[in-house]
């Protein structure tokens, strides 16, 4: 999440370029990752740092205590993903989480990206933000909401390009 995305139209006269308003300071960033299931479970965890391997575990880590039985985890091709770090801690909780890797250049097959776009349209509906603070707060409150919408979440699960994960 960025606090300078641009969302929605702008008009001005013809001829002239429209000049959208921002908040006038360097621009903030929020990072998250999640996962979502075909029964609306959403899991996340924010962070303002870059992504690297030791980050990924972690999640995995609360994704594999949280749950009552394996995981079967779809993941993009990120190349934390393929840390060896990563693949060692994998083969050694093989019992608990397996991991599938979707095909290279495919959003269109992840259920991550249809949560991606529903929690950007959602923050950046609002003025725009003005600190990191009031940006990861917004994001936090869009994510925690969703998590209180499973419905709407498995909604994403009926687009025919997810049809494969139900």
């Amino acid at each position: 999440m960025r606090s300078n995305d641009q969302r929605g139209r702008s008009y001005s006269p013809r001829g002239q370029t429209p000049v959208a308003p921002h908040s006038g300071r360097q621009r903030s960033r929020v990072n998250y990752i999640a996962s979502v299931s075909n029964s609306g479970i959403v899991r996340y965890m924010l962070y303002t740092h870059s992504f690297d391997g030791l980050l990924y575990l972690r999640f995995l880590k609360r994704l594999v205590r949280t749950s009552q039985r394996k995981l079967f985890v779809i993941v993009d091709r990120h190349p934390v993903h393929n840390r060896r770090l990563v693949q060692d801690w994998l083969a050694a909780h093989r019992d608990q989480i397996e991991v599938f890797c979707l095909p290279a250049y495919s959003p269109e097959l992840n259920p991550a990206e249809y949560l991606n776009h529903d929690v950007k349209q959602q923050v950046h509906d609002k003025p725009p933000t003005m600190s990191v603070a009031q940006l990861k707060k917004r994001t936090d409150s869009v994510l925690r909401r969703l998590q209180k919408l499973p419905a709407r979440v498995s909604r994403y699960f009926q687009h025919p390009k997810i049809a494969y994960t139900a």
